[in-house]
């Protein structure tokens, strides 16, 4: 649930509030408060007060508290240049399929791709083979920068 609620607080004889930005409660009931802040605000002395008497309230309760600084940049690159496959509708059906058929434990995207070559020019695959990528029929590690070596696995 994002910005849930407000916390007020007396601190050092002043009146503060703060609205965390997203509550996560998990299946077993646990519940996890998320502030959200840029990497280049958290060492802002303001801010971490704030975090450090909200993190107290929040403990208190029982509740984890965990401050979100963003996504790693190879990760966020990596995302953008997928989304440009995520179109379904730009995909034949029967090609995705074929190259997931294909798919072996233990494969990079280069092994894939040159196996796949005779089921389709590589302008056509090369895409087929990155949507599955962006669907989720196949993973491999974003947090590293995509690339043939790039280990893939199917999805569960």
């Amino acid at each position: 649930m994002a910005q849930p609620f407000v916390v007020e607080a007396v601190v050092a004889g002043q009146q503060r509030r703060h609205v965390p930005d997203v509550a996560l409660i998990d299946g077993a009931g646990a519940i996890t408060i998320v502030n959200v802040k840029p990497l280049d605000r958290i060492g802002d002395p303001k801010v971490a007060a704030t975090f450090a008497w909200a993190g107290h309230v929040f403990a208190a309760r029982g509740w984890q508290h965990e401050v979100w600084t963003g996504a790693p940049e190879v990760l966020l690159g990596n995302l953008r240049f997928l989304a440009g496959y995520r179109r379904r509708d730009r995909f034949d059906a029967q090609l995705l399929d074929a190259v997931m058929a294909m798919a072996d434990e233990g494969d990079t995207i280069g092994d894939l791709h040159r196996r796949c070559q005779g089921i389709g020019p590589a302008e056509v695959v090369r895409p087929a083979l990155l949507h599955l990528l962006w669907s989720g029929r196949l993973r491999t590690d974003l947090i590293t920068v995509l690339s043939d070596q790039s280990a893939l696995e199917r999805a569960a």
